[in-house]
């Protein structure tokens, strides 16, 4: 019996000593290079909490700082990654909200380059010289593994608050991916070891125990009869008719899946299938901006060789897109 216990006693602090080294080996391989699914659950335990609304999930821990993807990150009082805003809204001054997930709030991009500031700088520089006596506000919600859905409840529970001129709701193609409700082990939180392991067994899973590729993934998303495409359509006109009482200029902006765009975008007839189900709603500002990179090679847009979230050139694009559409539209008022 003291033999067996030995040996399992033995057994146990070796495991703990290898997975001890382990976890040393990769916090040091991490600090010297960037690994996506690493870097995201750092920013889910460190950035996010659960929500008090269930129709959003998660939301930004109030006042918090990390460095992320290589970058600083600040969430300001309100949850936003942005500079802090007083919610009621000062005489003067002409507010736009940018409602999306991770690509709205920049992952992977310096705050000062995303496109949020840079629309803000260009519209402000616009107002001034059209002569208008009027500051611009661009308040940027984004947060990440946000869908259609969590994005619109967002803006009924709390972004109403703060009164906007201008709601612009950013959609990418993931959009109409179902609200997730599955959370991950606490562990990860804490341990590079089990964020590393619990990715490679997430990137093993996807690989050898799914029948689709990424295309044919983002192609099922918006069968009629996929409930995460049946709510992205009724927040869309949840968000139209949130217009109609709210008093807001409603547009939406398709942001390109950047591993596919080029002289053709490989993924135009999903977004003519969200203009289509736009226009249904009652949407009447749409802006696809996948035409905007067709010049762009894909990789010169990623924040990292694995990571095809904008980076700062894209971000620059995209700011460029929504500032043209938006004044030449003359849709501010």
């Amino acid at each position: 019996m003291k033999n067996f216990l030995a040996t399992v006693l033995t057994i146990f602090i070796t495991v703990i000593v290898c997975v001890g080294m382990l976890e040393a080996v990769i916090r040091i391989m991490y600090s010297q290079k960037l690994d996506y699914q690493v870097e995201m659950s750092r920013y889910a335990g460190s950035l996010k909490r659960d929500s008090a609304n269930y129709d959003i999930g998660h939301e930004h821990r109030p006042n918090k700082k990390a460095h992320l993807m290589g970058v600083d990150v600040t969430i300001n009082s309100h949850g936003f990654r942005d500079k802090e805003y007083p919610v009621e809204k000062p005489q003067g001054v002409y507010r736009v909200m940018l409602l999306g997930d991770s690509l709205t709030f920049g992952w992977g991009a310096k705050q000062d380059r995303i496109f949020a500031v840079e629309l803000e700088r260009k519209l402000d520089k616009y107002f001034k010289t059209a002569g208008k006596n009027m500051k611009v506000q661009v308040i940027n919600t984004g947060v990440g593994n946000y869908n259609t859905d969590q994005e619109v409840s967002f803006y009924e529970y709390r972004g109403r608050k703060f009164k906007p001129d201008m709601v612009i709701l950013n959609y990418f193609i993931n959009d109409a991916e179902p609200t997730p409700r599955q959370k991950s082990p606490l562990i990860i939180k804490y341990s590079y070891f089990a964020m590393w392991l619990w990715g490679r067994i997430d990137t093993f899973k996807r690989k050898y125990f799914s029948n689709e590729d990424y295309s044919s993934y983002y192609n099922n998303l918006y069968d009629d009869s996929r409930p995460g495409w049946q709510k992205t359509r009724e927040a869309i006109k949840r968000l139209v008719e949130a217009s109609k009482r709210d008093g807001f200029t409603l547009a939406l902006v398709m942001l390109p899946e950047l591993h596919a765009v080029g002289e053709t975008y490989g993924f135009q007839d999903i977004n003519d299938k969200v203009r289509a189900a736009a226009i249904e709603a009652g949407v009447e500002n749409i802006l696809d901006l996948a035409m905007r990179f067709k010049r762009e090679a894909p990789e010169s847009l990623w924040v990292s060789p694995d990571d095809a979230h904008p980076n700062e050139k894209a971000h620059a694009i995209i700011a460029q897109g929504i500032y043209d559409y938006v004044t030449s539209r003359e849709i501010i008022k």
